[in-house]
C-alpha cells in the first residue's frame, strides 16, 4: 500500500465521495482511491483533521491492529491503515482544534465494492420487504455474533455502515470506533465527535458509559430492523438531544402497530432487543436472529405479545423450553384430530435440543426417527461400542436410553408406531418402543443403505456383500418378525446406470416404495424411483440430482437437492408419480460425508431434521488428531497447500455465494481471492504466485486462474461447451494442467491442456468414471479413481505416456494424494465396517511400481470428502494433512404442520 500512503496527498483534489456521512458526526471522508501495486480499486476512509489531531497517529495506529484480524464473509475486511502527509507537504488543518498547525492525515484502506448502502436503498424505498429486512439482520447479526467472540464491539452499527453487494449485505468500519476510542481516551469530547449515530445508540451508549458490550450492538441492530420495517428509526425528534432524551426515557412504538403485517416473533424479538437494560436484551446476537426466524421459540421463549401497543413481559428460562414443546405437541394433536371443515392449526417451528448427556451421533448412516404419530423422537447418542437408541418424547424434556441397542444406527418405526427397527454390526434387530427384549431379524445388513418398514410386514434394507461395495448394491425384504429368508427386491442395473438402491420408504399400499438410485461414484445421483416391491421393476419419478425421498400422507413427497435444501412435491400415492412442482421448506439439511441427510418423517406433519452445521477448516496429523486452522467456522471445500506449506487455499459457501479464500498459516488471517460469487476448487501453480480455479461466470463451468494476492482480473483457460471442466493437478513444471471433464453423455473424463489453455488433448477418456487426478511429485506418475471395476478404486499409470495401471486400494477407493516425496500415496478406502478410512500406500519406483505395504491411518467419517477430487491435502513437509471436518449440532430442527405453510407458500407464488 505504499502507493497509497505516497500520493493520497495530492489525491486529495480528485476525492470521489462513495458514501454520505451523516451531519458533522461521522469521523471519516471516503474516497475511491486505485492500488497501483495489486491493480484494484479501494475505498480509502480518512480521518476527519479534528479527530486526527487529538488522536495521534501512532496511537491510532495501534489500535486499529486489534481488528485487522477480523475475517468472515459479512465484514469488509481492512487492507492497510496508516498516514499520509506531515509538517513537509504544506497541509495544514484549518479547523478551529487545529489552529492551522501541520498534521498528517490518518487513513484505513478497505475493498471497494460496487454497491450501495443500506441507507442508499432505504432512502430509494423507504420499507423493504419484511423477508429481505429479516434476512439482512441476520446475516448482520452472524457478523456481529463472530467479532463479539473475539472481543471486539462494533459500536457504530448504522444503515451507512452496511454495504449491499448483489444484495447481501457486509459490514464496515468493524472496530474502528473502538480504535478511535482506545486511542483518544478521555479526550473525545474536544473533537466534537460523538462515537455513535442518535438514532441508533444504545441507551448505555447515549448516556456515555465507558465499558459497552455486545448487547448495546444487539439494540442498534435492531433499531436498523426496525427502520427496515417501518421507515423510520426507533426514535426520532427535531435535534440530537431529543433523540437521546427519547433513547433514554422512552419506549418504542410497538413495530406491529406501525406496520400490521410483521410476523409476532419478529416484533416480539425486535422489542426483547430493545429493551432498555442490556441485560434485559438477548444474550448474543446469534440467539437475536434466531429469534427472529424460529417462530414458535421466539413467542414462547420471549412472550411478547405485542397488541394495541402494550407488552406483556417475558417468560423465562427454564419454563420457556416446556411451554414451547407442550405447545408443539398441542398443534400435532390439533391437526390430527380436527374435524373437516375446521380450521386449520398453525404451522410452527422449534429447536429440539439433546442433552450434553446423550449427544448426536455422526455418522454417514441415518440416525434419527419420529414415530408416527409424531409424538417422539429416537435419535443415535454416542459412538463406537458407547452407541445406542436414545428416546425422546416431544412434550418432555427427559430421554431415555432404549436398553439392548448397544451398537445401533439407522433407527425406523414399525408403521404401528409400537416397534423400533435399528441396524447393528451383525444386522437388523427390533425393539418394542415402550421398551423391551430385542429380537433379531436378518443378519448381514448394511447401515449406511438404510431401511424402512412396510405396512405389508416387510422391512426393505440394502445388504452388504463382496461385491457390493460402498453405498451401492441391491434390495432386499425380510418379513419383520424374522420368518423365512430375504429375498431379493432389485439387483443394481449397470447398463442403466444404476449401480445401487438407497434410503428405501415404503408407500401405503405396501407395494411399491420411493427409493434413491445410486450412481457408480460418490454423489453422482440417478435421481428418485418408485420401485415395485413384488416385480422389481422401476422407474425415475424425479430426475437427479434429488435424493432422499421420502413420503408423506399428506400427499407429497419430500426430498433433498445438491447443498441441503429440502424440497416437497405433490405426490399421487395411487398414480405414483409426481403431480406439480416443488418448493422449498428448509435450506440447512445437514448431509453426512457420503451425503446422508439427516432427515425424519411422521406421518402427523411432523418432520425433524438435523440443521447443516458449518465445517471447520483444520491440520490433521497422522494419527487423526485434528486441530482448527480458520477463525470462522463455514462450509469449507477442496483446501489446498501452498508450495511453501504457509498458505491454503479454499473455497467457501455462505448464504448461496461460494468464492476462494486464503488462510495464512502463519498470521491466522483468511483473506478473500475471488468476488464472482461462484467460484471453487481452488489450486496453487506451482510457483505459489496464482490460484487455478472453476466458476461459472460465462454460464459453463470452466477454468480460469487469477493472483493469489488477489490482484489483477482473472484469466480465463478452459471452457467446453456442454461440459463442467475442473482444474485437478499442475504438472511440476507448470505448463501443462490435468483437468476433470463432466460430460453428460460420457461421465468423468481427464483432459490435459497447455498452461495457456491451448492444445487441450484428452488425457484419460473411457465410458467409466475417471476422476480424482493427482500426480506424483517427480511427475512420472500419475494417481487417478475408476469405477471400470464396478467401484471406485484408485489407480495409477506412469505419465505422460499412460502404461497399464497398477491398482492401489483393495476393496474401494477414492481421493489420493501423494505425499511429497513420491514414496507414499494416501487415499480415502471405504472402510469395512466403520466407514471411511484414511490409508496410506508405501510406493518403490526404483524398478518399475510397486506396492510395498497399505496401513491405515485413521478413521475419516468426521472429515468431509467431495467428488470429483480429493477434499484435502498433504502438507509439503509431510507432517500432515489439511482437511475439512464435519461440524457439530446439538439440536433437531422441528417442522409442525409444514403441509400447511407449504400449502400457503404455493398459493403465494
Amino acid at each position: 500500500m505504499t502507493e497509497i500512503t505516497e500520493r493520497l496527498s495530492s489525491a486529495l483534489a480528485d476525492r470521489y465521495r462513495l458514501e454520505r456521512e451523516l451531519g458533522s458526526g461521522g469521523m471519516a471522508t471516503v474516497y475511491l482511491a486505485h492500488d497501483v501495486k495489486h491493480d484494484r480499486k479501494v475505498a480509502v476512509k480518512v480521518l476527519r483533521p479534528e479527530l486526527a489531531a487529538v488522536l495521534g497517529a501512532e496511537r491510532f495506529l495501534q489500535e486499529i491492529t486489534t481488528t485487522a484480524n477480523l475475517q468472515h464473509p459479512h465484514i469488509l475486511p481492512l487492507f492497510d491503515s496508516g498516514t499520509a502527509g506531515g509538517p513537509d507537504d504544506g497541509i495544514t488543518d484549518d479547523s478551529e482544534h487545529g489552529r492551522g498547525m501541520p498534521h498528517p492525515f490518518l487513513y484505513y484502506v478497505m475493498p471497494f465494492i460496487d454497491g450501495e448502502t443500506l441507507r442508499d436503498k432505504l432512502n430509494r424505498e423507504t420499507q423493504l420487504g419484511i423477508d429481505e429486512a429479516v434476512k439482512i439482520t441476520t446475516d448482520v447479526a452472524d457478523a456481529l455474533d463472530y467479532a463479539h467472540q473475539q472481543g471486539v464491539i462494533h459500536r457504530d452499527i448504522k444503515p451507512e455502515n452496511i454495504l449491499l453487494q448483489n444484495g447481501r449485505p457486509m459490514v464496515a468500519d468493524f472496530g474502528i470506533a473502538l480504535a478511535v476510542s482506545a486511542a483518544a481516551g478521555g479526550r473525545m469530547t474536544e473533537t466534537g465527535i460523538s462515537l455513535g449515530t442518535p438514532h441508533y445508540m444504545s441507551p448505555e451508549q447515549a448516556t456515555a458509559e465507558k465499558d459497552l458490550t455486545n448487547r448495546s450492538d444487539i439494540y442498534s441492530l435492531a433499531c436498523v430492523l426496525y427502520e427496515m420495517l417501518t421507515g423510520e428509526p426507533p426514535h426520532t425528534g427535531a435535534s440530537v438531544q431529543m433523540v437521546i432524551a427519547k433513547v433514554v426515557t422512552e419506549e418504542p412504538r410497538p413495530v406491529s402497530v406501525q406496520r400490521k403485517t410483521v410476523p409476532p416473533h419478529v416484533a416480539s424479538a425486535i422489542h426483547c432487543a430493545l429493551e432498555k437494560l442490556p441485560a434485559d436484551r438477548f444474550g448474543s446476537a446469534a440467539a437475536f436472529a434466531e429469534a427472529l426466524t424460529s417462530p414458535t421459540i421466539a413467542a414462547v421463549t420471549f412472550a411478547r405479545t405485542i397488541t394495541s401497543g402494550t407488552q406483556a413481559r417475558a417468560l423465562r428460562w427454564p419454563f420457556a423450553v416446556a411451554a414451547a414443546v407442550l405447545l408443539a405437541v398441542g398443534v400435532v394433536v390439533g391437526r390430527a384430530s380436527a374435524p373437516a371443515g375446521s380450521e386449520v392449526t398453525r404451522v410452527a417451528r422449534l429447536g429440539l435440543n439433546t442433552p450434553a448427556t446423550d449427544p448426536i451421533s455422526f455418522s454417514n448412516a441415518p440416525i434419527a426417527a419420529v414415530s408416527p404419530d409424531g409424538r417422539s423422537l429416537v435419535y443415535v447418542s454416542g459412538s463406537g461400542d458407547g452407541q445406542q437408541l436414545v428416546s425422546r418424547p416431544l412434550e418432555s424434556r427427559t430421554v431415555s436410553r432404549v436398553a439392548g441397542t448397544a451398537g445401533a444406527s439407522s433407527p425406523f418405526f414399525s408403521p404401528g408406531g409400537d416397534w423400533i427397527g435399528y441396524f447393528h454390526k451383525d444386522g437388523i434387530s427390533r425393539v418394542p418402543s415402550t421398551g423391551g427384549t430385542p429380537v433379531s431379524v436378518v443378519d448381514d445388513a448394511s447401515n449406511f443403505r438404510g431401511a424402512t418398514w412396510s405396512s405389508s410386514g416387510e422391512i426393505l434394507y440394502g445388504r452388504a456383500g463382496p461385491v457390493w461395495q460402498e453405498r451401492a448394491g441391491p434390495l432386499w425384504a425380510v418379513r419383520a418378525d424374522g420368518s423365512g429368508v430375504p429375498r431379493l427386491v432389485a439387483a443394481p442395473d449397470t447398463s442403466r446406470g444404476v449401480w445401487g438402491f438407497w434410503l428405501p420408504d415404503a408407500l401405503p399400499d405396501g407395494h411399491h416404495a420411493v427409493v434413491t438410485l445410486l450412481g457408480a461414484t460418490l454423489g453422482r445421483w440417478q435421481g428418485i424411483a418408485v420401485i415395485d416391491l413384488d416385480s422389481g421393476e422401476w422407474r425415475i419419478v424425479v430426475p437427479p440430482p434429488a435424493f432422499g425421498a421420502r413420503y408423506d400422507p399428506s400427499g407429497h413427497l419430500i426430498y433433498l437437492q445438491t447443498g441441503g435444501a429440502l424440497q416437497a412435491a405433490p405426490f399421487d400415492a395411487e398414480r405414483l408419480e409426481v403431480t406439480g412442482p416443488a418448493a422449498t421448506l428448509a435450506d440447512d439439511v445437514h448431509l453426512s460425508s457420503w451425503s446422508t441427510p439427516q432427515l425424519a418423517i411422521s406421518h402427523q406433519g411432523t418432520l425433524a431434521y438435523l440443521g447443516q452445521q458449518p465445517h471447520e477448516l483444520a491440520v490433521v496429523d497422522h494419527d487423526g488428531v485434528s486441530q482448527s486452522v480458520a477463525a470462522v467456522s463455514r462450509i469449507f471445500h477442496h483446501p489446498r497447500f501452498s508450495p511453501d506449506g504457509r498458505r491454503v487455499a479454499v473455497d467457501i459457501a455462505h448464504e448461496g455465494s461460494r468464492d476462494v479464500w486464503i488462510q495464512n498459516l502463519d498470521q491466522g488471517t483468511l483473506t478473500r481471492v475471488t468476488f464472482e460469487g461462484d467460484a471453487n476448487d481452488p489450486i496453487w501453480t506451482p510457483d505459489g504466485k496464482r490460484i487455478t480455479y472453476s466458476s461459472a461466470q460465462s454460464g459453463t463451468r470452466g477454468i480460469y486462474e487469477t493472483s493469489a494476492d488477489g490482484s489483477g482480473t482473472p484469466d480465463s483457460l478452459l471452457t467446453v461447451a456442454g461440459s463442467n471442466t475442473t482444474a485437478g493437478f499442475w504438472t511440476p513444471s507448470g505448463d501443462r494442467l490435468i483437468a476433470i471433464t463432466d460430460a453428460p453423455s460420457s461421465g468423468l473424463d481427464l483432459l490435459i491442456l497447455d498452461s495457456d489453455g491451448a492444445n487441450v488433448e484428452p488425457l484419460v477418456a473411457t465410458p467409466f468414471d475417471d476422476a480424482h487426478p493427482a500426480l506424483s511429485p517427480d511427475g512420472r506418475w500419475l494417481a487417478y479413481v475408476s469405477n471400470q471395476s464396478g467401484q471406485s478404486e484408485v489407480v495409477v499409470r506412469s505419465f505422460p505416456t499412460l502404461s497399464t495401471q497398477v491398482q492401489i486400494s483393495t476393496a474401494g477407493g477414492t481421493e489420493p494424494v501423494w505425499g511429497p516425496n513420491g514414496r507414499e500415496l494416501y487415499y480415502r478406502a471405504a472402510g469395512e465396517t466403520e466407514g471411511p478410512e484414511m490409508v496410506v500406500a508405501r510406493i518403490e519406483t526404483r524398478s518399475g511400481f510397486r506396492v510395498v505395504s497399505r496401513e491405515r491411518l485413521f478413521r475419516a467419517d468426521e472429515f468431509v470428502t467431495a467428488p470429483p477430487h480429493a477434499n484435502y491435502d498433504v502438507a509439503p513437509n509431510g507432517s500432515g494433512f489439511v482437511m475439512v471436518r464435519l461440524g457439530r449440532a446439538s439440536r433437531f430442527e422441528i417442522l409442525l404442520n409444514w403441509p400447511e405453510e407449504l400449502k400457503a407458500k404455493v398459493g403465494r407464488e
